[in-house]
């Protein structure tokens, strides 16, 4: 590895590719323009090394200095960690907290920041071919939606993804975060022009599924999908939904079976479900397969675990619940008041989620804001 190299003024050209990290305008232009993006942690650093992108420098916290000098990044818990590689001609470069906090706009408690080169982004046709299941997003301007829709797709066998013109950048750093590296490991491309482009999708024998609240739609367990029959569902931003164009260009609209009176799932979990459903995630081992566990029902007693984390709201003022039936509207409260690192209840999409000012205040003009609904 490079001999570190210790940064003590921010305005230091060295480091420029880390500065403020927190200032979404600028990122989005400065970071395509320079063929760059920025992975933070070292779980996403290592998956971006796992994938290939070139390394630029490295960014550490000097409380990390004591472990630099062999820098292992974790991998995937089913492959091997990652490492720095040698020789790297890459610089690493260290800073204290407050000095990182005035270069990136935030402080950057996870220690370690890296600068990649960007990859060409392929064709739609490269990555429909030899694919089953794709994704294809709509106006998914939030990065952190998108990030976590990249997650869902790499946990539950979808094969591809295809982006509208106005979806967010996948490299930008909240959405790598948030999809915990997982946007390396799905191919994806910008499909264009929209949504007269999704006639190529079509030609190359997906059929298109709009997922959408409208009762009328086709329950998504009762579409009847064959098993190898290529299929995209279409998403849209939350709030918005597909829009009308969209929603007509498809073969068929479906939706999600919903109780209780509630129209609708956020994004990511309405996602999830799908790729669930149409993917490959309805398959067990050969235990399960042979034992099929029982289903829970809604007046069943709680679990140890279940009643931990009741004994965990009951402490943040929750009623006590003594029933799944009455375990869900506390639990989805307390969960409505958190902001979590991937699934936030709420939040700027132009704030970094790493201050203070951005876990409670939506966006106004975000279309695709965590309050809204997923269609």
């Amino acid at each position: 590895m490079s001999p570190q190299q210790v940064i003590s003024d921010p305005g230091d050209p060295r480091v420029a590719d880390y500065v403020r990290l927190n200032d979404p305008t600028l990122r989005r232009r400065l970071e395509p323009e320079h063929g760059l993006f920025i992975a933070e942690g070292r779980l996403v650093i290592g998956r971006a090394l796992r994938a290939g992108y070139p390394l630029r420098s490295l960014l550490l916290a000097a409380e990390s200095a004591g472990r630099s000098d062999d820098l292992t990044l974790t991998g995937p818990a089913d492959g091997p960690a990652n490492r720095v590689p040698e020789p790297c001609e890459a610089p690493v470069y260290l800073a204290s907290g407050p000095l990182l906090q005035a270069l990136t706009g935030f402080h950057v408690h996870r220690g370690a920041l890296a600068s990649f080169g960007r990859r060409p982004v392929p064709t739609p046709a490269a990555v429909l071919a030899g694919a089953r299941l794709v994704a294809v997003l709509e106006d998914l301007s939030n990065p952190t939606n998108l990030g976590a829709v990249f997650r869902c797709a790499a946990g539950l066998g979808v094969d591809a993804v295809l982006l509208s013109p106005r979806c967010a950048d996948p490299l930008y750093r909240r959405a790598l975060r948030v999809s915990m590296g997982e946007v390396f490991a799905i191919p994806y491309a910008r499909l264009e022009p929209w949504p007269a482009a999704l006639g190529e999708v079509r030609d190359a024998g997906f059929r298109l599924l709009a997922l959408t609240p409208d009762p009328a739609a086709v329950p998504l367990d009762r579409l009847g999908l064959r098993p190898e029959e290529p299929a995209a569902v279409l998403l849209g931003a939350e709030g918005s939904g597909l829009t009308p164009t969209t929603l007509a260009a498809a073969d068929v609209a479906v939706r999600i079976p919903m109780r209780r009176g509630v129209d609708s799932l956020n994004i990511a979990a309405a996602a999830a479900v799908a790729f669930y459903v149409l993917g490959s995630g309805t398959e067990q081992d050969s235990a399960q397969a042979h034992h099929p566990p029982r289903r829970r029902r809604m007046t069943d007693e709680l679990t140890p675990d279940e009643q931990t984390m009741a004994a965990q709201l009951r402490r943040h003022g929750e009623p006590v619940v003594e029933s799944m039936e009455e375990s869900v509207p506390a639990m989805e409260a307390a969960l409505d008041d958190t902001t979590y690192d991937g699934f936030g209840g709420g939040g700027s999409a132009d704030a970094d989620p790493d201050t203070p000012e951005s876990v409670s205040r939506p966006a106004a003009d975000e279309p695709d804001g965590a309050r809204g609904r997923a269609r």
